[in-house]
């Protein structure tokens, strides 16, 4: 029999890949050394049964056993070949015409019937169940057949026995109970080293896993780093040059650049976070969070992002949700930047189309639960995509057409976050109608409610919205305690405006391209009833040409947050009780450069890159700095040495001397000699979490990531040097870090 047309055992399937090939020619080389081992087995058996038939005269059992051995040899040698399917069926054959021969030619009395045991194992342990499952029932039904007929024959049919008389029966059965147990203790053997096998290849496998797993996120660390050193230098001259005079023009090119190099920087975490997830290191930090804040900066993120794709975003809050609640603030804000964020690409509307809109509502259905429920009429979903989605790099066809960027991990992300919370996340989605997304989460130790202004009494007039238009704010003024009434005219609506009284608020909807009812309700209210006090929406780009004041106060919309409604309200009922106030200037506005609150402060900074140096160089001087710029740790640490600091900035990561070294210099030479403790803050591209336990273990006082901003490094000064006067930059770039 020629065993070349049986090679495709390994490789069962021409499309099996080169590792599964691989894979099954070393299960099956396992296999083959289990046979051999047991034909080694068979030979010494066959030799003990030969002596033992010399010595009783017996020339049929010395037959049968030879051809046994003969049968194992040749099968031994044949498996060193690539006949090894004719190898391992010569072996089983033999050794079943062994068995058949040895139950017609020896008593029934000496339990020659448990030879039919031995053969069962033998097919479980040469072929494999997988891939040669046909073969081994094929060997089982042999086997069950000859039993069968042996059976029905009887052991006399071919007359009685050859060896009945020449020994007592007693030998024949400890003989046969010999031979059947020493067979199936080495197919047990057999079987328990391929299992044992098994197991070591998994143990190895998973060793290999965590160590390249590992290798992976130092990698991704490595690479964040890398890509993190030269973006620093693009985001903060970027922002230095904001703050000079530009034409709208170059603003515009300049804002395009700062928002690309935002998107490569949110890539580089969402990267980060996957190693995280696949390597089980992604932990979660409890405690106590304000939800309200939480929501509110998730969603004024996107505010700028939402206007420029032309999407109507809106926010509605449940009026009695928990002021704090325990859990992972900045885990739950990346939550709900990717769903909104994902809401808003895929709702942007192509010129044949209809706005887009967004909603995101904040609520609780049940106890226990609160959700997160994302809104869009975008695109929409496949059904049979909806259950992918999930998946890194999964994407609809429908977005593939749209040639809609984006990297495919912002739904895996989503989803391990909710799974590692506790929580659930699900899809409802219509094709060419848009998306739901619920988010629902545990409330862990929650205490509330949301804690708004108390303003009983004021009377707030407003106009009926425009039917099918959002409108979330009337809730929060209710929320305040506030009376609100709607008229349904303009002139209605002057009318009470000239009766109104000092605790009376009117407010005027934001304005469309089709309706500029505000624009002449501001006219008239300002030439006719000047000390009038009203409340007016605009939009993102409109903020930055009209500014709040004592009596007339501006909301941005799109969507309208809870706390800068409430603190307009306040700010309007606070007007008739006190003294005029200056008209606050907005940040963002026209000169915001001019009015940059100064930090001051004598700043030693430890920086390698020559960009870097540059970049913090101006940072720090528009804060009103005294900067001395050094090139490594041990230049810093003679700067510092021979000068007076009130501060020092250091990379991590620097030649000569890095910034863990030069913190233990610093803090051994405060400790010898009693000097003053010198704030050091560390600045370092590295995105992994574990940094900044590190940087503060080795005595350093705060963390500052690259890409640095004007804000972060205000903020961590004014953290530093708590004399200065925290200005309102600072305080909302601070409450985004907390969230």
């Amino acid at each position: 029999m020629n065993d070349k047309s049986s090679q495709p055992e390994y490789l069962p399937w021409d499309e099996e890949s080169d590792f599964v090939a691989q894979q099954y020619a070393v299960t099956m080389g396992r296999r083959f050394r289990t046979v051999s081992v047991t034909c080694n087995l068979v030979v010494v058996l066959g030799l003990l049964w030969i002596v033992l038939g010399v010595f009783i005269n017996a020339p049929s059992m010395v037959i049968i056993s030879a051809i046994a051995i003969v049968g194992s040899i040749a099968a031994s040698l044949l498996l060193k070949t690539e006949y090894t399917l004719l190898a391992r069926l010569l072996w089983y054959f033999t050794g079943w015409a062994a068995v058949m021969g040895s139950v017609f030619t020896m008593p029934p009395e000496s339990y020659i019937e448990l030879f039919f045991v031995v053969l069962l194992g033998g097919p479980f342990m040469t072929f494999s169940m997988r891939r040669e499952k046909a073969m081994i029932v094929t060997l089982l039904g042999i086997v069950f057949g000859s039993w069968l007929m042996f059976r029905f024959l009887g052991s006399d049919y071919f007359g009685p026995p050859l060896v009945e008389v020449a020994i007592p029966t007693s030998y024949l059965t400890g003989g046969v109970l010999v031979t059947v147990f020493a067979v199936l203790v080495v197919e047990m053997m057999a079987f328990g080293e391929l299992a044992e096998s098994y197991s070591d290849d998994l143990l190895r496998a998973h060793q290999k896993e965590s160590q390249a797993n590992h290798a992976k996120s130092e990698f991704l660390a490595a690479m964040s780093h890398e890509i993190r050193t030269p973006m620093n230098g693009v985001l903060g001259m970027v922002e230095v040059l904001e703050r000079t005079e530009l034409t709208p023009e170059q603003r515009r090119i300049l804002h395009t650049i700062q928002d690309s190099s935002t998107s490569l920087l949110w890539i580089i975490d969402d990267i980060l976070d996957v190693s995280r997830i696949e390597a089980g290191k992604m932990e979660l930090f409890e405690a106590p969070m304000r939800l309200l804040p939480l929501i509110e900066g998730a969603t004024a993120t996107l505010r700028p992002y939402a206007s420029q794709m032309d999407v109507d975003l809106s926010l509605t809050v449940q009026s009695d949700l928990p002021d704090t609640l325990k859990g992972d603030a900045g885990r739950v804000r990346q939550i709900l930047l990717n769903l909104i964020g994902n809401a808003i690409k895929f709702s942007e509307p192509l010129p044949d189309e209809t706005a887009g809109r967004v909603r995101l509502r904040v609520e609780i259905c049940e106890p226990g639960w609160i959700d997160f429920v994302v809104e869009d009429n975008g695109i929409g979903i496949e059904p049979e995509v909806q259950e992918a989605i999930f998946a890194p790099f999964e994407r609809s066809a429908v977005v593939a057409k749209r040639m809609i960027k984006g990297n495919g991990l912002g739904l895996t992300i989503v989803q391990q976050l909710v799974s590692k919370m506790g929580g659930t996340v699900s899809v409802d989605s219509t094709l060419g109608e848009g998306s739901t997304f619920t988010v629902r989460l545990p409330v862990l130790e929650p205490s509330g409610p949301i804690k708004g202004p108390r303003l009983a009494g004021t009377k707030v007039v407003a106009m009926l919205p425009e039917q099918g238009r959002d409108c979330n704010w009337p809730t929060y003024v209710l929320a305040a305690d506030c009376d609100l009434k709607w008229v349904a005219s303009r002139e209605e609506f002057l009318a009470l405006a000239r009766l109104a009284g000092r605790e009376s608020i009117f407010v005027l909807p934001e304005e469309t391209a089709d309706d500029h009812l505000s624009s002449w309700c501001r006219t008239r209210i300002e030439k006719e009833l000047p000390d009038l006090k009203v409340l007016e929406f605009k939009s993102c780009a409109d903020m930055q040409k009209f500014s709040s004041n004592n009596r007339w106060a501006v909301v941005q919309s799109g969507p309208v947050l809870p706390s800068e409604l409430w603190e307009a309200l306040e700010s309007l009922v606070g007007y008739s009780n006190k003294e005029p106030k200056e008209p606050k200037a907005r940040p963002g506005t026209k000169g915001r450069s001019a009015a940059l609150n100064k930090t001051g402060g004598r700043i030693l900074v430890a920086e390698d890159n020559e960009i870097n140096r540059a970049v913090i160089e101006s940072q720090l001087a528009l804060l009103g700095c005294t900067v001395t710029m050094t090139r490594d740790g041990a230049e810093c640490l003679s700067a510092w040495q021979n000068g007076q600091f009130d501060m020092v900035l250091a990379d991590c990561q620097m030649p000569v001397m890095d910034g863990f070294e030069l913190t233990r210099a610093i803090r051994q030479i405060e400790t010898e000699q009693g000097l003053r403790h010198t704030p050091i803050v560390a600045v370092t591209a590295n995105a992994l979490e574990g940094e900044i336990g590190k940087c503060l273990a080795e005595g350093m006082d705060a963390f500052v990531s690259k890409p640095v901003t004007i804000a972060g490094l205000e903020a961590v000064i004014r953290q530093q040097l708590p004399a200065s006067v925290v200005s309102a930059e600072t305080r909302r770039w601070a409450a985004a870090q907390r969230s």
